[in-house]
């Protein structure tokens, strides 16, 4: 058995010894995508998200699913469920690429390739693929169905946004540093004010 299928295998039996909050981006509709010809439900595992000192709780935060928006970079466990069982029959490509944005599917907007599976049938309607996020940013899990695409349709993109939030991060702490500096300067001044306008009106009364 490989690390990948351990992966995948504790990722399903998990949820049997415990319930946890999902988080965002993980489960339901967001984990299921078409290209108008075909569908698939996938995940993402991505271990040693939020370290925790519990090995208990961080056993649990390594296999909790996510789908389009991936909390961090690094080493990324994809499972794939083909949802047409007729897709079990046909030659399959995989490839993650880092894209330019998110918002299209233009193959002009791939900037590089991170891995890419040469074609194979699955058979048991169940592909698994492994990739190392080296930077956040936008990427996409394009699924090429047949070993040469016939129509626009015979490529089902899933766009993925990796650490965005993270990158985020900073920009909105010194932000909220900021403001909460001008609220106390606020306040102080306005206190201040107050103060001194006491004081002058016990010094007119005296």
């Amino acid at each position: 058995m490989t690390v990948l299928h351990r992966w995948l295998l504790l990722a399903l039996l998990l949820p049997l010894t415990g319930h946890a909050a999902p988080p965002k981006g993980s489960g339901g509709a967001d984990c299921m995508a078409t290209s108008g010809f075909y569908i698939v439900h996938f995940n993402a595992f991505q271990p040693g998200v939020n370290k925790d000192k519990d090995s208990g709780n961080q056993r649990k935060r390594d296999f909790q699913p996510y789908c389009r928006e991936l909390p961090q970079t690094g080493k990324t466990y994809f499972g794939i469920d083909f949802i047409d069982r007729d897709v079990r029959k046909m030659p399959i490509v995989m490839r993650v690429v880092e894209e330019k944005t998110s918002d299209n599917n233009d193959q002009n907007n791939i900037t590089r390739t991170l891995v890419k599976t040469p074609a194979r049938i699955y058979s048991n309607g169940v592909a698994e693929l492994a990739v190392d996020f080296d930077k956040p940013g936008n990427y996409a899990l394009l699924i090429q169905f047949g070993e040469e695409p016939g129509f626009g349709d015979d490529i089902l993109r899933i766009p993925l946004q990796v650490a965005t939030n993270n990158v985020q991060i900073p920009f909105l702490a010194y932000a909220a540093v900021g403001a909460g500096g001008i609220f106390f300067a606020m306040m102080w001044f306005f206190l201040l004010m107050a103060f001194r306008g006491g004081k002058l009106e016990l010094e007119r009364k005296a």
